[in-house]
């Protein structure tokens, strides 16, 4: 998601194409948020998963 944002604000290679800055701002504020989730979601996932192969 990092690398379209990055691609689509880009004046120089979409030229005229460019998203507003509304969307870019927006879509770089849920791409944190989405990575923040991901990342406090990481420590508990090897439990969960075992839990769930185990079934305990």
């Amino acid at each position: 998601m990092v690398p379209l944002l990055g691609f689509a604000g880009s004046r120089r290679r979409t030229g005229d194409g460019r998203i507003g800055k509304f969307p870019l701002v927006a879509g770089r504020g849920s791409c944190a948020v989405i990575t923040c989730l991901g990342i406090y979601g990481l420590p508990g996932a090897p439990r969960d998963a075992a839990a769930v192969f185990t079934g305990r």
